[in-house]
Protein backbone atom coordinates (compact mmCIF):
# COMPACT_ATOMS: atom_id res chain seq x y z
CA UNK A 1 0.00 0.00 0.00
CA UNK A 2 3.07 2.37 0.54
CA UNK A 3 4.82 1.57 -2.64
CA UNK A 4 1.02 1.98 -4.49
CA UNK A 5 0.76 5.67 -2.97
CA UNK A 6 4.29 7.09 -3.44
CA UNK A 7 3.37 6.15 -7.32
CA UNK A 8 0.79 7.56 -7.00
CA UNK A 9 1.81 10.60 -5.30
CA UNK A 10 4.75 10.90 -7.38
CA UNK A 11 2.94 10.37 -10.78
CA UNK A 12 0.45 13.44 -10.02
CA UNK A 13 3.23 15.82 -8.73
CA UNK A 14 5.64 14.89 -11.67
CA UNK A 15 2.49 15.42 -14.29
CA UNK A 16 1.31 18.74 -12.35
CA UNK A 17 4.82 20.08 -12.96
CA UNK A 18 5.41 19.33 -16.67
CA UNK A 19 2.15 20.06 -17.61
CA UNK A 20 2.67 23.75 -15.23
CA UNK A 21 5.72 24.22 -17.27
CA UNK A 22 4.23 23.69 -20.54
CA UNK A 23 1.15 25.80 -19.65
CA UNK A 24 4.04 28.65 -18.52
CA UNK A 25 5.90 27.96 -22.11
CA UNK A 26 2.69 28.44 -23.79
CA UNK A 27 1.67 31.38 -22.29
CA UNK A 28 5.09 33.39 -22.79
CA UNK A 29 6.27 32.07 -25.94
CA UNK A 30 2.67 31.87 -28.31
CA UNK A 31 0.75 34.35 -29.37
CA UNK A 32 -3.45 33.71 -29.76
CA UNK A 33 -3.57 34.87 -32.68
CA UNK A 34 -1.12 32.19 -34.18
CA UNK A 35 -3.49 30.19 -34.45
CA UNK A 36 -5.81 26.97 -33.46
CA UNK A 37 -2.58 25.26 -32.57
CA UNK A 38 -1.41 27.59 -30.25
CA UNK A 39 -5.45 27.89 -28.17
CA UNK A 40 -5.39 24.00 -28.34
CA UNK A 41 -2.29 23.77 -26.42
CA UNK A 42 -2.93 26.57 -23.83
CA UNK A 43 -5.84 24.56 -22.75
CA UNK A 44 -4.96 21.34 -22.61
CA UNK A 45 -1.94 22.48 -20.47
CA UNK A 46 -3.75 24.73 -18.38
CA UNK A 47 -6.56 21.88 -17.84
CA UNK A 48 -3.70 19.04 -17.42
CA UNK A 49 -2.12 21.44 -14.79
CA UNK A 50 -5.11 22.24 -12.85
CA UNK A 51 -6.61 18.38 -13.26
CA UNK A 52 -2.86 17.31 -11.50
CA UNK A 53 -3.41 20.00 -8.63
CA UNK A 54 -6.42 19.03 -7.75
CA UNK A 55 -6.37 15.46 -8.26
CA UNK A 56 -2.68 15.34 -6.38
CA UNK A 57 -5.06 17.65 -3.65
CA UNK A 58 -7.74 15.12 -3.56
CA UNK A 59 -5.80 12.33 -3.09
CA UNK A 60 -3.34 13.24 0.00
CA UNK A 61 -6.43 14.53 1.82
CA UNK A 62 -8.10 11.60 1.41
CA UNK A 63 -5.30 9.62 1.72
CA UNK A 64 -4.67 10.88 5.07
CA UNK A 65 -8.04 11.12 6.49
CA UNK A 66 -9.86 8.71 4.70
CA UNK A 67 -9.84 4.49 5.02
CA UNK A 68 -6.30 3.21 4.18
CA UNK A 69 -7.07 0.10 2.32
CA UNK A 70 -8.89 2.04 -0.39
CA UNK A 71 -6.13 3.49 -1.82
CA UNK A 72 -6.90 2.80 -5.53
CA UNK A 73 -10.63 3.83 -4.76
CA UNK A 74 -9.06 7.36 -3.40
CA UNK A 75 -7.03 8.24 -6.84
CA UNK A 76 -9.68 7.11 -9.10
CA UNK A 77 -11.85 9.06 -7.16
CA UNK A 78 -9.57 12.24 -6.83
CA UNK A 79 -8.01 11.81 -10.63
CA UNK A 80 -12.29 12.05 -11.84
CA UNK A 81 -12.69 14.77 -9.49
CA UNK A 82 -9.63 16.90 -10.95
CA UNK A 83 -11.26 16.23 -14.45
CA UNK A 84 -14.34 17.94 -13.45
CA UNK A 85 -12.41 20.74 -11.95
CA UNK A 86 -10.12 21.47 -14.97
CA UNK A 87 -12.95 21.42 -17.30
CA UNK A 88 -14.73 23.63 -15.30
CA UNK A 89 -11.53 26.12 -15.36
CA UNK A 90 -10.77 25.02 -18.97
CA UNK A 91 -14.58 25.93 -20.20
CA UNK A 92 -15.03 28.68 -17.61
CA UNK A 93 -11.72 30.78 -19.74
CA UNK A 94 -13.10 29.64 -23.31
CA UNK A 95 -16.40 31.23 -22.29
CA UNK A 96 -14.35 34.07 -20.79
CA UNK A 97 -12.35 34.46 -24.16
CA UNK A 98 -15.67 34.16 -26.40
CA UNK A 99 -16.84 36.93 -23.80
CA UNK A 100 -20.11 34.59 -22.97
CA UNK A 101 -18.76 33.72 -19.35
CA UNK A 102 -21.25 34.62 -16.81
CA UNK A 103 -22.09 33.43 -13.15
CA UNK A 104 -25.31 31.86 -14.51
CA UNK A 105 -23.47 29.83 -16.94
CA UNK A 106 -20.30 28.77 -14.84
CA UNK A 107 -23.23 27.92 -12.13
CA UNK A 108 -25.20 26.02 -14.25
CA UNK A 109 -22.44 23.92 -15.35
CA UNK A 110 -21.06 23.62 -11.72
CA UNK A 111 -24.71 22.02 -10.47
CA UNK A 112 -24.26 19.87 -14.14
CA UNK A 113 -20.75 18.16 -13.13
CA UNK A 114 -22.05 17.93 -9.57
CA UNK A 115 -24.88 16.01 -10.00
CA UNK A 116 -22.76 13.70 -12.76
CA UNK A 117 -20.34 13.34 -9.79
CA UNK A 118 -23.02 12.06 -7.37
CA UNK A 119 -24.23 9.51 -9.99
CA UNK A 120 -20.62 8.50 -10.23
CA UNK A 121 -20.49 7.91 -6.29
CA UNK A 122 -23.40 6.72 -5.61
CA UNK A 123 -23.21 3.75 -8.65
CA UNK A 124 -19.33 2.88 -7.33
CA UNK A 125 -21.15 2.20 -3.95
CA UNK A 126 -23.98 -0.28 -5.69
CA UNK A 127 -23.30 -3.96 -5.35
CA UNK A 128 -22.94 -4.82 -9.15
CA UNK A 129 -25.06 -8.31 -10.11
CA UNK A 130 -22.96 -11.11 -11.07
CA UNK A 131 -23.75 -13.06 -14.32
CA UNK A 132 -26.62 -15.01 -12.95
CA UNK A 133 -28.51 -11.98 -11.64
CA UNK A 134 -27.65 -11.92 -8.03
CA UNK A 135 -25.86 -9.05 -6.16
CA UNK A 136 -23.30 -10.31 -3.81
Amino acid sequence: MHKLHTVYTVSLAALAALSGIASAWVTYNTEPAQGLGSLTAFYASTGLFTLSLVALAGYLVRARFGIREKVKRHFYVSLRQGAWVGLLFVASMYLESVQLFSWASSGLLVVALTFLESYYLNNERKPQPDQDGSAE
